[in-house]
């Protein structure tokens, strides 16, 4: 069952405590070797600025500066052991956590136990009637439903409780700050959440590549699919005043979501032959920042002031190396982008145009923003681009198997 992490504030600083075992500072642990990559000609490379200012901040040193002068300092104090005021703090965040995760553990296993009992009475009424229910089955198992129901709802209670309070306390602090959507949300879509054994929760990133932001997300479904998505959020570059054709690919497929006079462009442009156009349909999984950036500010523009603010923002989430993606489109919103709406739809949904939607039988969810910004994973953009390869072989190999045919 998923525990949300516990948090604590330092010198303004949000430290967590999660399944991890360890405190964490943006999503950085405690490092008490720091020589190796210290010793390293450029540690930049090596880990990002949030890891060595965490490094600093474990130790009592100073945060503030460039990084130049956090790298420098450790250097010089990078030997100090964690301060004991963390220390303390981390023993305090472990206990809660374990408690919480325990309370939590033992009511999964009540719930299972119930679960199987509830079961064996349908499967074989006769032989529970026999063994267990002796006087009056149905009533029993009856009894036997309710408290199974009784038990998830004060578990999806506790937990509701918890992500509301964790998203009170990030409205808190958003009120000092701009528009990010970046951090940890929470999804709600029951119609997709109904087979899942746990909650939908996604991470955004922000990743900085050839001089361009770049946002990413990582999906978490459940406890069985740790961590079994990775997005790439799209926003189309359309260069200067020609309105010319710029794709864009969500996952492993292409999106053609061109505007009309594209698409009548495409349409008249004939003498292209297949040489090309495989070229062109190659070259869409390749890392590209003139394709996939979004600006530093990521709030959108609006020229309504007083309307609702939001930004459409297309993307997709890989399920494996198989075909099961959806596409999805999310309006962020406020306050300072920390609730979103959105739809998933099939990736097999194209329009006459040939562009992607959603089908009308798609389900809506909705997700609240629990936690702020967090450092990305190292070569989350080398994940991108290996998943992405893999999945056109894939697509290459069924095609040359549907020719075979």
């Amino acid at each position: 069952m998923s525990i949300i992490p516990t948090e604590r504030i330092f010198l303004r600083k949000k430290l967590t405590y999660d399944s991890n075992e360890r405190l964490q500072s943006n999503g950085h642990f405690f490092i008490e070797d720091l020589n190796y990559l210290l010793s390293r000609t450029s540690p930049l490379q090596i880990r990002p600025a949030f890891f060595w200012k965490a490094q600093c901040l474990f130790r009592g040193l100073p945060t503030i500066g460039t990084i130049d002068d956090i790298i420098n300092r450790l250097r010089l104090e990078g030997h100090r052991r964690m301060i004991p005021e963390l220390v303390d703090m981390e023993d305090e965040m472990r206990t809660d956590y374990e408690r919480r995760k325990l309370l939590a553990d033992q009511e999964a296993e009540v719930l299972a136990r119930e679960l199987a009992d509830v079961e064996m009475a349908e499967s074989e009424p006769q032989k529970s009637s026999r063994e267990e229910l002796p006087i009056t089955s149905s009533e029993q198992v009856d009894e036997s439903v309710q408290k199974l129901h009784n038990i998830q709802d004060r578990v999806q209670q506790s937990i509701e409780e918890d992500r509301e309070k964790a998203h009170s306390d990030l409205l808190g602090e958003s009120k000092h700050r701009d528009w990010d959507v970046t951090g940890d949300w929470h999804i709600s879509c029951p119609r997709f959440e109904k087979d899942l054994d746990g909650p939908v929760t996604m991470n955004i990133y922000n990743e900085e590549k050839n001089g361009q932001n770049q946002m990413f997300a990582k999906f978490n479904i459940g406890k069985r699919l740790p961590e079994s998505g990775v997005s790439r959020f799209e926003q189309k570059v359309v260069s200067d005043q020609k309105q010319v054709y710029k794709p864009t690919v969500s996952n492993n497929k292409t999106q053609k979501n061109d505007s009309t006079k594209a698409n009548e462009d495409e349409e008249k442009s004939t003498d292209i032959d297949d040489k090309e156009r495989n070229k062109d349909e190659i070259s869409l999984f390749t890392s590209t920042s003139e394709l996939f950036f979004l600006p530093d500010e990521t709030k959108p523009f609006d020229e309504d002031s007083t309307s609702r603010m939001a930004t459409h923002i297309k993307a997709g989430i890989f399920i494996g190396l198989t075909f099961s993606q959806f596409f999805y489109s999310i309006i962020f919103g406020e306050p300072n982008g920390t609730t979103l709406v959105g739809s998933f739809g099939d990736l097999s949904s194209k329009n006459s145009l040939g562009g992607l939607e959603p089908r009308k039988d798609d389900c809506e969810f909705t997700g609240i923003k629990i936690g702020m910004e967090s450092t990305s994973p190292l070569g989350i953009t080398s994940i991108w681009e290996n998943k992405s390869a893999a999945a056109q072989e894939v697509k290459d190999l069924l095609r040359l198997w549907a020719a075979a045919d």
